[in-house]
């Protein structure tokens, strides 16, 4: 999960996450749900499709392995793609309708709610 540069974190309304694809077109293309065009589209990087892609830890830089055996490495920072959203906030829910991704953040505002009733 994301938020804009400058965004406040904690705002989970202002979160948003970021997708990455490759095709068999050879090209790797990056989304964000707080957008309805791709945020990169990156063509002719490779003669073959694109096999397999993955993350860093850190959620700013992308790996994309294509079939003919090359490897593309690309780099963001926070003002491209956002500021990464801490994984103790992350899937954090206030409302009841929201997924909760996280056992301990749900069973955490089970607790809350608890005791308000």
């Amino acid at each position: 999960m994301f938020v804009k540069e400058g965004g406040e974190v904690e705002n989970v309304k202002g979160h948003y996450s970021v997708c990455a694809i490759g095709g068999l077109d050879c090209t790797v293309t990056v989304w964000t749900t707080s957008s309805n065009r791709a945020l990169l589209v990156v063509e002719e990087v490779f003669r073959e499709a694109v096999l397999d892609l993955t993350w860093s830890p850190n959620g700013l830089t992308l790996f994309a392995a294509s079939h003919d055996g090359s490897i593309l490495v690309l780099t963001f920072d926070a003002q491209s793609l956002g500021v990464v959203v801490p994984d103790k906030l992350n899937a954090c829910s206030t409302g009841d309708d929201e997924l909760i991704e996280n056992a301990l953040i749900m069973k955490m505002l089970e607790k809350t709610k608890s005791k308000r009733e």
